[in-house]
């Protein structure tokens, strides 16, 4: 049986954003001012796991631009994505750090709004890390936590809701977890602030 998730509507606040990341300014963009390669790049992700009769072009309703105080951008594309007859409907915003002609750091942030009733607790309300990728040579420059915490900014600004994490969903994740917020919640707990920490079991991360 299938049930909506009765998400959280979404307010693109870009104040919100801008409170939770002051590193950089976020504002929206017309699909024509995104950068060609990027702009390939969300369409190749807008097409993953769909049929080819489902993957409709250019199905994105909003496109945003973070720019950083060294002027390194960051461009994002927003989506509903819908899976198999929608059966799973998710909205998913595809982050794309640009640099020198060339992406970057890539994530994806996944918010399900329709599944199987019998996972619905599981994901309601639940905005999380669905995938992240940075570049060996540019890791431990602090690439990964910069784009994870626009990331929670996104979420914060759009659904009114925390980041969660994908610790639960995957093994790269639990690795990712491991190697990387234990030393850097010590050296700066500001980090801690994305992941709801006050409010779950875990020592790091929220229980999805």
């Amino acid at each position: 049986m299938l049930e909506r998730s009765e998400p959280q509507k979404e307010t693109y606040n870009l104040a919100v954003f801008n409170e939770y990341f002051p590193d950089g300014k976020i504002k929206e963009l017309r699909p024509e001012e995104i950068p060609e390669d990027v702009m390939i790049y969300f369409e190749l992700k807008s097409s993953e796991l769909l049929m080819p009769e489902e993957y409709k072009p250019k199905n994105f309703e909003k496109f945003f631009v973070v720019t950083h105080p060294d002027n390194k951008q960051t461009f994002l594309a927003q989506q509903t994505k819908e899976y198999s007859k929608k059966i799973l409907i998710e909205k998913v915003t595809y982050f794309a750090d640009f640099e020198n002609e060339k992406i970057m750091s890539r994530a994806e942030l996944v918010f399900n709004t329709r599944c199987d009733k019998k996972y619905e607790k599981f994901f309601k309300n639940k905005p999380f890390v669905g995938w992240i990728s940075t570049p060996r040579d540019v890791r431990k420059t602090g690439m990964a936590k910069r784009i994870i915490l626009m990331m929670n900014a996104y979420s914060q600004a759009a659904y009114n809701l925390p980041l969660y994490s994908d610790t639960n969903f995957t093994d790269s994740g639990r690795e990712f977890t491991e190697k990387l917020f234990p030393r850097n919640l010590k050296r700066d707990p500001t980090i801690a602030m994305c992941f709801n920490l006050k409010k779950q079991k875990n020592k790091f991360f929220p229980t999805i």
